[in-house]
């Protein structure tokens, strides 16, 4: 490929980038938990092609297990049409609700134009029998961690109008610039800029955080217990748990004792019980010995 292929190719994926971009910012969170009605089809039938509920299409040879892989997409499409016209129909009667609608001139939708919400779709598959599995599960992770992207990206340029800018313009670095290596590889612009707005959240966090603290009353500390203090602490503890039954000093009585501290506003976890059991058996010697 020669360099005008390349600038022509470069160009293209420009092109498409904003127009993604564009429709994206018509539509609700810039599109997380939404879906196309082609993209809708595929993780469907893929979903039920994992639980086993398409048993006439086998996995590809050597399947290495990418979702991605063309030919696992190639035998699934015939399905993937079917539902496809299905979720038309189903948005067309108004069964399935829409985010956003795109026709045609002759009053057809625009599939991959007219976009659904994911709750909305799990709701239509609830209604119909179907259980989301394996496949759902993953795009509802993938959509959660691209939710927090785009909030903590909000947040930085939140935080940078705060600061005073007025202009706020994407980090630009020349990749010669940085010389680190990272696992033997130059750092990235893309890493780079990453770097930049992390440092920026953590250390508006940082602040926050210290500004708080010291909004907070001080309180005095109080001294740490004495050796006789904390042997009368545990011999109370050995007799109010011989009242309840509760051998300290066997298998399973820092269980039985966290559950009934979880009855009462503040539970203990098991590994702080057992400490605290631990050191029983020598308080209860110091003070045989007197």
């Amino acid at each position: 490929m020669d360099q005008q292929e390349q600038d022509s190719l470069n160009k293209e994926d420009f092109l498409a980038f904003c127009e993604i971009a564009y429709r994206l910012s018509a539509l609700p969170d810039f599109g997380v938990w939404c879906l196309t009605i082609p993209e809708a089809a595929e993780l469907l039938v893929l979903d039920m092609w994992y639980s086993g509920e398409l048993p006439g299409i086998e996995e590809p040879e050597d399947w290495g297990g990418n979702e991605g892989d063309p030919r696992l997409k190639e035998l699934l499409t015939p399905a993937t049409k079917d539902f496809e016209s299905r979720l038309i129909a189903a948005v067309e009667k108004g069964a399935l609700e829409s985010v956003r609608k795109q026709r045609d001139f002759d009053e057809c939708l625009v599939s991959d134009q007219t976009v659904i919400d994911y709750s909305q779709l799990c709701l239509w598959l609830e209604e119909r029998g179907y259980t989301a599995g394996d496949a759902f599960d993953d795009w509802s992770n993938d959509q959660t961690t691209l939710h927090d992207l785009l909030a903590q990206e909000a947040a930085y340029l939140r935080f940078e109008l705060k600061r005073g800018a007025r202009l706020i313009r994407r980090l630009e670095i020349e990749r010669g610039i940085f010389q680190f290596l990272r696992g033997g590889e130059p750092l990235t612009a893309e890493d780079a800029i990453a770097a930049y707005k992390a440092m920026v959240l953590e250390n508006q966090r940082l602040k926050e955080q210290l500004r708080h603290r010291e909004e907070q009353p001080s309180f005095p500390v109080g001294r740490p217990f004495s050796k006789k203090e904390r042997d009368t602490r545990h011999v109370i503890i050995e007799a109010l748990c011989c009242e309840l039954g509760i051998n300290t000093q066997k298998r399973g009585a820092s269980q039985r004792i966290r559950e009934i501290t979880e009855r009462s506003p503040v539970a203990v976890d098991d590994g702080t019980i057992k400490k605290i059991l631990d050191e029983i058996p020598e308080s209860l010697q110091r003070r045989k010995k007197k």
